[in-house]
């Protein structure tokens, strides 16, 4: 099921990612997910911080954390 994303990056730079869940990790607080904008075919799995996480939008619905 596609995303969009909005979460801060390691260096603290906000990043908006539209890609595809592929394995959340509840105990870690991390997500694996598919950037479906990168040009590198052969490396598009990112990580993605829950506590990061500023909105998120699936199926036209937009979440965001307060």
């Amino acid at each position: 099921r596609p995303l969009s994303v909005c979460f801060e990056k390691q260096d603290g730079t906000e990043r908006i990612m539209k890609g595809r869940l592929i394995k959340p990790e509840p105990l870690l607080g991390r997500s694996m997910v598919e950037d479906l904008e990168s040009s590198d075919k052969k490396n598009r799995m990112r990580q993605v911080d829950h506590r990061t996480i500023k909105w998120l939008i699936v199926d036209g619905v937009k979440y965001v954390v307060k």
